[in-house]
């Protein structure tokens, strides 16, 4: 198979998962939301001012991320599974490592997303 046409596939895909998330800010609002939260219930449990603070930071970051990133995966395939698109995907005769390839480099931006935000609210 050759690049561009796969590159082509993964661009049109990708450029329609961003189009969706941009109209419905569900997939974001939610790892944001969710994210935060974490951060939160981890800097309200830790005192800042010792050095528990300092070996938990990581951890609540890692955790905040991991779990985040399951939410947004969850959502990428839900909805396509919901408008019943995933079985249109199936059956187009394109190749599946190309959208695969898509849903994954949209769930890397919206993790990239949420950490930006993270590191600025930090």
């Amino acid at each position: 198979m050759k690049i561009v046409p796969w590159l082509r596939i993964i661009s049109t895909h990708l450029q329609k998962d961003v189009r969706t998330e941009w109209r419905s800010r569900q997939c974001i609002n939610s790892m944001l939301f969710y994210s935060l939260l974490v951060i939160v219930i981890f800097s309200v449990i830790i005192d800042r001012i010792s050095q528990s603070a300092l070996e938990v930071a990581g951890g609540a970051w890692c955790i905040a991320t991991m779990f985040s990133g399951l939410i947004a995966l969850n959502q990428t395939w839900a909805r396509e599974i919901d408008s019943n698109i995933y079985d249109a995907l199936r059956m187009t005769p394109t190749d599946a490592t190309a959208v695969f390839t898509a849903k994954a480099l949209m769930n890397f931006l919206m993790i990239s997303l949420v950490q930006i935000i993270l590191y600025m609210r930090a």
